[in-house]
């Protein structure tokens, strides 16, 4: 019994569990959070994000580190700002 118990726990141990990372801003009041981010393949400057604002639900945002603009789905676009989440993707994920 105690050699199941054992072999149950270094199973246990040795799982690794999927990471859940986020990356969080407050902006003007705001928490804004990157849920995902994926890279254009096209136009190498453009990253297609979620992002969730105050913990509602992810809405879809095209950041375009060339021209400095963020695009959401619903086509309003606006301008990046010195502390916005479109300047930290575009400094974090550059290469």
């Amino acid at each position: 019994m105690l050699r199941i118990l054992a072999l149950f726990l270094v199973v246990l141990l040795l799982m690794s569990f999927p990471a859940q990372a986020e990356d969080c801003r407050i902006v003007d009041g705001k928490s804004l959070c990157l849920k995902s981010l994926q890279r254009s393949a096209k136009q190498y400057w453009e990253y297609w994000a979620s992002v969730s604002v105050d913990g509602g639900t992810p809405s879809k945002v095209v950041f375009n580190c060339r021209d400095r603009i963020q695009t959401t789905i619903d086509g309003k676009t606006t301008s990046f700002r010195d502390d916005d989440l479109g300047t930290v993707v575009c400094r974090l994920y550059r290469r």
